[in-house]
Order: structure tokens, then sequence, then C-alpha cells
């Protein structure tokens, strides 16, 4: 405790306060992101650190960036947080109030990014009546039947781009339905939606402007009917389960897809289904023999890279648009294909034949990978021979791959 509070005295004197932009205040054994973790476990040897903190926080008078996991948040604390100038970005996660903690009385926040993800069951949130609807452009929080009874009444925001939400099947139609309050939501993005949505939910009167949609399949029929739609990010699930929910849809140029089977008979299907599509990411996390889902699709339980590889040299059948191409295929065990690495500089060249306008190419398996970038020398890796991290530089390479 002595050594925080030294700590705690450093960052919160008026010499070092004024300069610090972004700020994280959470227990020392704070597992991130955890449902599982209650703020009201939080002991008084957390309290005393985190109070004193509070009392201090007007002295941090450029900070843009608060983020508040898992701690009690006493009514000091909410009172000054608001009078912070350049507060732009709020992050409250599994975090309580004490009693008395409320909103009346004080001017909106000009936040322009918030983030609340509390526990279902916290009637908590004093922030969201504090939003100005003209300020807010990234809205992220956990959809709840007492959230959602707020937003019901609250004026649109008018300005929201991005929205991500997490719901369940109890609150997803729900959720649907207050989506009316942000018209100008481009990106949009669901989790933790295990159930399948039975019924048909027609909400492209109420996003006429989405982009980009990711999340599970089982919202494919709500999302799909959209025709200002371009890019699609699906959670992982079955092929059967991803095919049934797809329909034709010409004006999506960008798919991706995480599967628990694949041949190359799905991929003509998924070719057949998007046949506008420049971006093509398909990522396969195959389980142990024992542990594969029952799946039509997934009777034959060897699944190898080397054939279909092989077969996708013979029958290429991507739409003619592609032009960045990445599959990544894994085992979960990372045991399986160490010896079958297929022939990828020929596959790349029977690609660039069928596919002149080719940009970026990732092949990767659980003990290769192979990139072509164009303009660029080609490289192949094998895992454990060369120093290479595919899951930190893949996403660099592929965002950085121009499409002209």
């Amino acid at each position: 405790m002595h050594f925080t509070m030294q700590r705690l005295q450093f960052w919160c004197s008026p010499e070092t306060a004024p300069y610090i932009r972004v700020c994280t205040v959470s227990p020392w054994d704070y597992p991130e992101l955890s449902n599982s973790y209650r703020p009201a476990s939080v002991d008084e040897s957390h309290r005393t650190p985190v109070d004193s903190f509070f009392h201090s926080i007007p002295l941090f008078t450029n900070l843009r960036d608060f983020r508040a996991y898992a701690i009690v948040l006493n009514k000091i604390a909410t009172q000054n947080l608001r009078r912070l100038p350049h507060l732009t970005r709020l992050d409250v996660r599994m975090c309580a109030a004490d009693e008395g903690v409320d909103s009346v009385g004080y001017p909106p926040l000009n936040l322009s990014a918030y983030k609340n993800f509390n526990p279902p069951s916290s009637a908590w949130d004093p922030w969201h009546p504090l939003l100005h609807p003209d300020a807010l452009r990234h809205l992220e929080m956990t959809c709840t039947q007492k959230l959602l009874s707020q937003l019901e009444k609250w004026h649109p925001f008018l300005h929201v781009k991005t929205l991500l939400l997490s719901a369940n099947a109890a609150t997803v139609s729900r959720t649907f339905q207050v989506l009316a309050k942000f018209p100008a939501t481009e990106v949009l993005t669901f989790t933790e939606i295990t159930d399948l949505i039975e019924g048909h939910l027609d909400v492209s009167h109420v996003l006429p402007n989405i982009r980009e949609y990711t999340g599970p399949p089982s919202l494919l029929d709500v999302v799909l009917p959209i025709s200002t739609l371009r890019r699609i990010s699906l959670h992982q699930s079955t092929p059967t389960t991803v095919l049934t929910r797809c329909r034709h849809s010409p004006h999506i140029t960008s798919l991706c897809v995480n599967l628990t089977g694949f041949n190359i008979g799905i991929l003509e299907d998924l070719c057949e289904l998007f046949p506008s599509l420049t971006e093509f990411q398909v990522v396969l996390r195959f389980s142990p023999p024992g542990l594969i889902t029952t799946d039509e699709h997934e009777h034959d339980r060897i699944w190898k890279a080397e054939p279909f590889f092989e077969k996708l040299i013979s029958r290429s059948s991507l739409p003619h648009s592609v032009r960045k191409l990445a599959i990544h295929w894994k085992w979960a065990d990372h045991s399986r294909d160490t010896n079958h690495v297929p022939d990828l500089p020929k596959l790349k060249d029977a690609l660039l034949s069928c596919h002149p306008g080719m940009k970026c190419i990732w092949l990767e398996g659980t003990q290769f990978l192979y990139f072509w970038r164009k303009g660029y020398t080609e490289a192949q890796y094998r895992y454990y021979k060369d120093e290479f991290s595919p899951d930190t530089d893949w996403q660099f390479l592929w965002d950085t791959t121009p499409m002209d």
C-alpha cells in the first residue's frame, strides 16, 4: 500500500498530471474483460488509492482518454470526471457505483467515443444520460433490458458511425428496434450472440448507411438485404450454418469467414453467393478428431491443406474481381500437416494466371506460411525454422496492401 500511494502521489502531482493524456484505473488482479469478475469483491485496500485518485483527477486537465475497469465509482469520481475539459473517450467495464450517484443537474459530456461493458444484471449507468448527441461518434455497450429501456427514451444520435453491441437471444430483437436511434451507423458489430435468431427483422429502414457488419452468421438474414452493406466478417461457425444463412449478394465486396470445416466445394458455394468479392479471407480452426462437431461438410475428419490447395490450382473458382486472398488453415492442436507443405509458389502462379489483378496472397497452415504481394519479393516460411510472427504481422500486411 505504501508503494501504491507513493506512485499515486507522483502521478497526481501538479507537475505530472497536466501532461497525462491516457489513464487506466483497475485493481492489480483485474482479469481484463472477464465476465466472472464482480467489482463488489474489491476490498477496502483497493478503495483507498482509487478514492484518493479521483479526488485529484481535476489536475489531469489535458486527459483525453479514461478507462475504468472493475472498480467502484463514488460520487466524487463521477463529479470530477465530468470536470475534465478535454475528455473525449470514456471506457467503463465491470464497474459499480456507490449509492447516491446520479446524473441529475450535470451538462452533457463531449465524448466522441464511449464504451460500457457491465454485468447484464447491472442497473447502474450514470453516463448514458450525459452523452452529447452532437459529439458522439463511437459507441460500445452491453444491451441489458434496463439499458434498452433508457435507450428507447433518448433523442437520436445522428452522428454515431461505429456501433458495437453485446446482446443475447433475450435482448437482440429489442436491440435492433433501438437501432433507429443511430441512423448514421456505418460499422455494426454484434458480440456474444450464441442462439439463432428466429424470424425476420427488417432493419434496412433504420440502418440505411451500414457498410460493415461483424458478428454471428445468425444475423445475416437481417443485414444482407441492406443494399449499402459492403463488408462482412463472421464469427466462427460450421459451413452449413454460414451457407444456409447466406443469400446471393452481389453488393458484398469483402468477406471474412471463420469456419470449422472446409473443402473446394464450400469455397465454390461461397464464391457463387458473393460474386463481386475483392477481398476474401477464410480462417479455419480445425479441432482434433474427437472434438469436431457433427456437420454434413465435416464427415471426413482428416482435413489436409495440401489436397485442397492442389485442387485450387486446377480449378480456381474465385470471383474474377478478387484482389486480396487469405486462407489460414490451422489445427487446434498445432500438430498436423507437419510434413505436408503444398507447392505454394505454383499455386500463386496459377491464381495470377486466372486473376491478373491480384494484389495480395496469404496462405497459412499449421507449419507453413506463404505470402506474396504485388511489387514485393514473395516469402515462404516453415514454422520453428524461421523467425516470423504471423499473428502480429498478418493484419498490418493485409491492411497496407493497396487495392489499386
